[in-house]
Parts: structure tokens; sequence; C-alpha cells
């Protein structure tokens, strides 16, 4: 399973000028090794920018994510907040830029 973090699909859901080619790239090579996924946090910071859960769950079932539970160690997972990440989930593999 690869854990997609916010900040890689609001980098798409936004075409960020600086992100949307790096966070595309990261899920277009990742795709084949694994289903993508998001939790419980990275589905309530999505659920911001949407008026409705509904519109929400669309988004989610189009980027072919699944819903998942909190992290474990087989995890790997996508983010540009890899200090974070490290920090407290230290036995996850990241997709991150350098």
């Amino acid at each position: 399973m690869i854990l997609v973090d916010t900040n890689v699909l609001l980098d798409l859901v936004t075409d960020d000028p600086l992100w949307a080619a790096w966070s595309q790239q990261q899920l277009d090579l990742a795709s084949a090794q694994d289903q993508f996924a998001i939790n419980d946090i990275v589905y309530a910071e999505l659920s911001i920018g949407y008026a409705r859960m509904e519109q929400l769950d669309a988004m989610i079932r189009s980027a072919g994510l699944v819903t998942a539970a909190m992290p474990r160690p087989d995890t790997l997972s996508i983010t540009r907040d890899a200090d974070r990440y490290r920090r407290y989930f230290p036995w996850i593999m990241l997709i991150a830029p350098d």
C-alpha cells in the first residue's frame, strides 16, 4: 500500500505551479508498485476544499484511492513533508523530494 499525503493530492487538485509536475510524476512511477491509499487524517484535511462529502468521495474514487488505517511498517508513503514523517513514522519508506 502507498499512502498519499495531503500535500501531494492538493498539488494536483490545485495544479500547484511548483509541485504539481513532481507529484504527478511520483504518482505515475509508484502506481505500478501498489495501490494508493489515504487515511482518515488525509481525508479530513482534504475535506476542507469540498462543499459536500459526496464531492470529495467522488474525487477519491476517480483518483483510484482507497481509505486505510494509520500507517503500518510495510507502508510506502508519498509526501513533501519528509522530516515530519521520518520523526513520527520512522519505519515508513518515503517517496519525497531530495
